[in-house]
């Protein structure tokens, strides 16, 4: 058992302390819980004056401050990011789940897998618009993955915006119907057109991984497991595993999914993939939707294909006999 709490250790995206620097932890008499509070000077077992305990108080004002600003900075996502000014880098991450006009008919008894995978094709395929966040987690032994997260913007019928993010990397890629845009932020950088494959979409069916059911079963086992929930809400499950021989790697020995599905929209709340390879080793990954939002209004200016300002073209390098890569 452990006998005390661990010190509290709030870092900010920086990697430095945000509460250590201001903050003292006081153990509060008769309890194990920590408060925090900023230093004083002692008093020498003198009463404070009325001015020392203004300043008293207003001190630690200002410390509950910087711990809900810090804390802000950590769990939400996006907080504490510097602001470009490029609306289409600047984009807030989507909470929550809604279908707003879109619609779908209720099951009056528990659906098959067949019933609910057509049902969330027709659904996901019926959507003008949708706005979608999710965050990705990589487990495989020997190695650290930094979280992946991953911005979603789509309107029909040919504009979709994705942003992935990874550490430092972040890839913007932006499909009009008539341009793409792709440009690495780091780098202040944008693809020539001429190295990039043409315009193309992922309609929301496509980019949630659902196809129609005879298409899927072509390549997928699929079966309903029991139901679940996720943060509270009920869900089913999905259970998807790629037939054998259809993986595109050799190594790899079997291909499986979990999709977590909401029961009252339809919308899935996470998938649990695992990929397992001959040599024995399992690869594990978790995608948690923080919010998607279907028939939701996206301005144009997201789908904009000019490069951002003062932004350069990469040009191409020679990586081999006959290959070229871009710096």
């Amino acid at each position: 058992m452990i006998s005390s709490p661990p010190e509290p250790v709030f870092l900010s995206r920086s990697g430095h302390s945000c509460i250590r620097d201001a903050l003292t932890p006081v153990e509060t008499a008769g309890s194990l819980d920590g408060r925090w509070v900023v230093p004083t000077r002692s008093t020498g077992g003198e009463q404070m004056s009325s001015r020392d305990g203004i300043a008293s108080e207003g001190a630690r004002v200002v410390a509950r401050a910087v711990t809900v600003v810090c804390l802000a900075a950590i769990l939400l996502p996006g907080c504490g990011k510097p602001k470009t000014g490029d609306p289409r880098l600047d984009l807030e991450p989507v909470q929550g789940f809604s279908l707003a006009s879109a619609k779908f008919k209720p099951f009056k008894h528990r659906p098959t897998a067949k019933e609910l995978y057509e049902r969330m094709y027709a659904l996901y395929s019926s959507f003008d618009s949708m706005a979608a966040s999710q965050d990705t987690a990589r487990h495989f032994p020997g190695h650290e993955w930094p979280a992946e997260h991953t911005e979603y913007r789509f309107r029909k019928p040919d504009k979709q915006l994705d942003c992935f993010s990874s550490g430092d990397f972040t890839d913007l890629d932006i499909c009009n119907g008539k341009k793409r845009l792709r440009y690495d932020p780091a780098k202040n950088a944008y693809w020539p057109a001429k190295h990039m494959s043409p315009p193309d979409v992922e309609p929301p069916a496509e980019w949630l991984g659902v196809s129609p059911w005879a298409q899927a079963l072509s390549s997928w086992s699929i079966k309903l497991r029991q139901d679940a929930t996720v943060h509270g809400v009920p869900v089913y499950i999905l259970a998807m595993r790629m037939k054998p021989g259809l993986t595109r790697r050799e190594k790899i020995t079997s291909f499986t999914r979990l999709v977590h599905i909401g029961q009252r929209d339809l919308l899935p709340r996470k998938i649990e993939k695992k990929t397992e390879q001959t040599d024995g080793t399992v690869d594990r990954s978790t995608i948690t939707f923080s919010g998607i939002h279907a028939d939701s209004p996206i301005p144009d200016r997201l789908f904009s294909t000019k490069p951002p300002s003062g932004s350069r073209p990469l040009r191409a390098r020679k990586t081999g006999r006959k290959s070229y890569g871009l710096e």
